[in-house]
């Protein structure tokens, strides 16, 4: 038995760590710190207890204050009995504190499971009452693109009813009474300390899940992306107000959910005021903004017909007959729907409709664009953003359509495209169209033709040179599937511009290469290598045979017709060639947050790239790589060392929540890389950080800045060591040449900026 001191916040125990004692707090206080909670222990309360089941800390153990602790040795389970025997009051007060703390955490836990029903019911009611309010006022309903999985919190296992009333009559049990209960009865009083640390571990892991579930249910009610249930209501309430009504049963479920923010710690207290600031202000200026609309409209001469634009489009693709009829009926019948997303069988029909014609449609009026030097308005707004009807998308939106469509474009020597660029870019002979959805490229394809005896060598060598050819295929492949994936919602899929689906402004959601690009430059701020690719570098002048550079290679970015919530990493490379740019896809109007949807591409291409680079070794531990380390840590989680259990369950939800992908995994990891782990806010685990910083590295200023913090010493200690050898090397190289009196060849000087960056 001896006796330690620590000081306010300084870490007692770490997660992870070995348990070799139980610590009676003498004086001050310690907070552990399982997974979304916090327990406060003090004077005569233990730490270990609750974690010797599984022989290591499951918790963080800090001093909150100024704190002095009795050690008394533990060697494992079987230990527990004569530590008992030679501390003879040792059980009352190891009893007290376990059930103590076991009762605070099945606390927390029954709070949380209680306030997830509670929201969910809340947030499922409140759904159907806005669809009920958006029929009634006569206004399209718009869909969340996270509400499918707005569903019951479901778990493999639940805490026993009657687990919580047991500790907390054990915990009720008075000195006396556990005296006479464990009077040298050291196997019974052990057995229930190890029962009770058993409940614990089952109890954090159920706790994690709840969490979790109370957090997406949180963000469903209130977002950074405005994609919630508050703007749902706030945008009913604009338009209801701006016809002239007035809603106040609305207003009441307004204010509800601003109730409901308000007792949810999870909500993020600077978000809730600036957003319901705007919506106070925002009422308050309907009124004004209705009467300057009205008057500009009548003092306003210029203001465009659109009435006639599906008539316009569909003259102009010059299609048969039955479609234009079929066409201009299904958008009749899909604009009268109260519901657009409905899941009814109609529904689902009509909109698999409206999207076959809408191809159809699309494709006629491009080929006859070509040679058409003045495109009109109308067609510009249907070829760039998906638009073919003025009521459709709402008047409002319409015009601020034809205002933008004219100058809309893209930016080549950035690698940014609208699709009508990119349509043109192929029949110039500038790019090549996209890999199908099943990874053929356009020659695999012409000649898979010929193998099969549908066209013979000479339609074969025409067909390769054929622009118009190449044009259709990336119109009848790569266009069909990528559309529907970049509007995010596969079931409730419609090409069409329509409002149900406008969740935020069009201002705000508009894509073009500026943004693009200031996004894609953070990132590569923070994870400088994530676009350079190895190229084989020879000078014999210098002695050089083989040696390997990296080369940055951006990535061409392609704007799809539409609005949407998601981007898609297409391909990593055009043909076989490494050193090409990849190809990724996003709406021209995208809703979430654009940066995180950037990060998420870069991990995909990462992961994507590597496989393209390691071939069929990919996934073998054998030869070291992004993927292969990765695929290894996953594969043999349960069996490290390193990782607590509860660490090994929270691996376990999040490979479910990605359906066993092991790449969807890693982006999910990467993603909290790049947007928490630079900042100095650790989240992952160790064993994931230790890939991510040999494989993703990040920029050596921000390294500069992590280096201090005791989680990330180690794996920058050894990058670093790794980056000054490879260094030498190249500096070797250019005081060679200047032994020799060459010039340093500018591809070794640029190697060299990049070890440095």
């Amino acid at each position: 038995m001896a006796m330690k001191k620590f000081s306010a916040g300084s870490i007692i125990y770490e997660a992870g760590q070995p348990i070799n004692s139980y610590d009676v707090i003498l004086s001050g206080s310690v907070t552990i710190a399982p997974e979304n909670s916090d327990i406060l222990l003090e004077k005569g309360d233990v730490l270990g207890v609750i974690d010797s089941y599984r022989g290591i800390y499951e918790n963080t153990y800090t001093a909150d204050s100024d704190t002095t602790i009795i050690i008394y040795p533990y060697n494992g389970p079987l230990s527990i009995v004569d530590m008992l025997k030679a501390n003879k009051d040792l059980s009352i007060i190891l009893f007290t504190s376990t059930c103590k703390q076991l009762c605070n955490i099945l606390k927390d836990y029954s709070q949380c499971t209680n306030d997830a029903e509670i929201l969910f019911s809340f947030l499922e009611d409140d759904y159907k009452k806005y669809k009920s309010l958006c029929i009634q006022n006569k206004l399209q309903a718009k869909s969340l693109p996270t509400i499918e999985e707005l569903v019951p919190m479901v778990s493999e296992e639940r805490i026993d009813p009657w687990l919580f009333p047991y500790y907390e009559s054990m915990r009720a049990l008075g000195k006396d009474d556990l005296k006479t209960f464990f009077a040298e009865r050291y196997d019974l009083c052990a057995g229930t300390l190890l029962k009770a640390s058993q409940d614990m571990s089952s109890i954090k892991q159920l706790h994690t899940y709840s969490v979790d579930y109370y957090n997406f249910l949180s963000e469903l009610l209130l977002n950074e992306n405005g994609l919630d249930f508050f703007d749902l209501y706030t945008d009913l309430y604009y338009r209801i107000l701006q016809k002239g009504d007035e809603s106040p049963i609305v207003l009441s479920m307004i204010e509800k959910i601003i109730e409901f923010m308000e007792n949810n710690e999870n909500i993020d207290a600077d978000l809730f005021y600036k957003r319901t600031d705007e919506f106070r202000v925002l009422i308050r200026q309907i009124p004004q903004n209705r009467e300057l609309k009205l008057e500009n409209a009548l003092n306003d001469d210029s203001t465009v017909d659109l009435t006639d634009s599906l008539d316009i489009i569909l003259t102009y693709a010059d299609c048969p007959k039955d479609t234009n009829t079929n066409f201009k009926k299904y958008i009749e019948e899909y604009k009268k729907l109260e519901d657009k997303s409905s899941t009814e069988d109609f529904a689902i029909s009509l909109r698999k409709k409206i999207t076959v014609l809408f191809h159809e449609v699309y494709n006629s009026a491009f080929v006859i664009s070509i040679h058409d030097n003045n495109v009109s308005t109308i067609l510009k707004m249907f070829f760039l953003f998906g638009y073919v009807d003025e009521e459709l998308v709402g008047i409002q939106n319409a015009h601020y359509l034809y205002n933008i469509a004219s100058d809309f474009h893209g930016n080549a020597d950035q690698g940014v495209y609208t699709f009508y660029e990119w349509l043109m870019a192929i029949y110039k002979g500038d790019k090549e169209p996209c890999r199908n959805e099943f990874d053929v490229d356009y020659g695999a394809y012409v000649h898979d033709l010929k193998l099969h005896n549908k066209i013979d060598a000479k339609m074969e060598e025409r067909m390769l040179s054929d622009m118009a050819q190449k044009v259709d295929y990336e119109l009848n492949n790569m266009f069909t599937t990528v559309n529907k994936i970049t509007f995010g919602q596969i079931s409730n899929y419609c090409p069409v511009l329509s409002e149900s689906n406008i969740l935020k402004s069009l201002e705000h959601s508009q894509l073009n290469a500026s943004v693009i690009k200031e996004n894609l430059d953070r990132i590569r701020r923070l994870d400088f290598t994530a676009y350079y690719r190895e190229m084989l570098y020879a000078n014999t002048e210098l002695g050089i045979n083989k040696e390997m550079i990296q080369v940055e290679v951006l990535p061409d970015f392609i704007l799809m017709p539409g609005i949407g919530t998601r981007g898609v990493m297409w391909q990593e490379v055009e043909g076989k060639r490494r050193t090409t740019p990849s190809r990724m896809m996003l709406p021209v109007f995208y809703m979430p947050d654009l940066f995180e949807a950037l990060t998420r591409l870069t991990g995909e291409f990462r992961w994507e790239m590597c496989k393209r680079v390691q071939g069929a070794r990919w996934n073998d531990a054998a030869e070291h790589s992004l993927t292969s380390d990765y695929f290894d840590y996953l594969q043999f989680y349960r069996k490290n060392n390193e990782l607590s259990p509860e660490t090994k369950e929270k691996i376990r939800l999040s490979l479910i929540r990605s359906k066993n992908s092991f790449k969807e995994s890693f982006v999910r990891d990467y993603i909290t890389w790049i947007v928490f782990e630079s900042s100095g806010s650790p989240r992952l685990n160790k064993s994931v950080r230790s890939v991510l910083l040999t494989h993703c590295p990040f920029s050596a200023s921000l390294f500069q800045t992590l280096k201090n913090n005791p989680m990330y010493t180690e794996s920058v200690t050894h990058y670093e060591t790794k980056r000054l050898q490879k260094l030498h090397h190249y500096e070797l190289i250019v005081q060679k040449a200047k032994n020799l009196n060459k010039k340093v060849p500018d591809e070794i000087l640029e190697q060299i900026n990049f070890i440095k960056s």
